[in-house]
């Protein structure tokens, strides 16, 4: 879920954008025994940055999730977007922080544009249990083709 909220991040920088409302979904293997949990997130103020956006989705994830039942989906949903002009912080807001951050995820997004999604990856997608790198080759969630065993083989054997 963390992934896939910086990941969303990522996407709201793209496309220069905020948000003030999340929702976070997740489903169970075992459907008939526990039910889909779902909640919605509330951000004091609405932002883009993953450091306020990846905390408050982790924190909620936890909250509503039921421990040791393997889980089949997760979702996440940016909700109540709008133009990244109207973005505004609370009197204690760090700005020197806040444009940094917002410098990074420029760099990053320039980088992984210019030399493809796995470019530049965080510490949190190279763990075991990490996602991100197999879910850059999908398109619309379904393998690409490209990185696909398979399509390896078969494209080895013909040459």
């Amino acid at each position: 879920m963390a992934e896939m909220a910086i990941h969303g991040c990522l996407e709201l920088y793209k496309r220069h954008v905020i948000t003030s409302k999340l929702w976070i979904g997740v489903g169970y293997s075992r459907y008939e025994t526990y039910p889909p949990a779902q909640a919605s997130i509330k951000l004091k103020c609405p932002t883009q940055l993953s450091s306020i956006i990846e905390p408050a989705v982790k924190a909620k994830f936890r909250e509503i999730v039921a421990r040791g039942v393997p889980i089949r989906h997760l979702a996440i949903s940016f909700c109540d977007t709008r133009d990244e002009g109207c973005e505004g912080y609370d009197l204690f807001t760090d700005w020197a922080a806040v444009d940094k951050e917002k410098a990074v995820e420029r760099t990053v997004l320039e980088i992984r544009d210019k030399f493809g999604k796995n470019a530049v990856l965080r510490g949190i997608n190279l763990n075991k249990a990490g996602t991100q790198r197999e879910r850059n080759g999908f398109i619309g969630g379904h393998r690409a083709g490209y990185d696909d065993e398979r399509a390896t083989r078969q494209t080895v054997h013909a040459l």
